[in-house]
């Protein structure tokens, strides 16, 4: 909850593609997939994301994703789900607060 930004190296979307934790006071642990996992059926290992450059990369940094996400507590925001995006606070709800 120290406010600080993490930058986690996730290849497989694409070779240098990075997720962020965010550690934030009052909220806690934010994980950011990014496109590292699209949806939380990417997420849950049910499929992988249909824009790849290695399917085997894709699928050991959701892994390493749900580690950190387990080990720091960590709220899970995929990319472009949209049928989670009505579980997070949206503005003026601002996550800092």
């Amino acid at each position: 909850g120290d406010g600080s930004i993490i930058i986690i190296f996730t290849p497989g979307h694409s070779p240098g593609h990075q997720s962020i934790l965010v550690k934030l006071p009052k909220s806690g642990n934010i994980l950011l997939t990014i496109d590292a996992a699209y949806t939380m059926d990417h997420w849950e290992n049910k499929c992988l994301p249909g824009l790849v450059t290695s399917s085997t990369q894709a699928a050991e940094s959701v892994k390493k994703l749900r580690k950190v996400a387990k080990e720091k507590n960590a709220l899970v925001v995929t990319g472009h789900d949209p049928d989670a995006w009505g579980n997070f606070k949206k503005a003026p709800l601002f996550f800092y607060d």
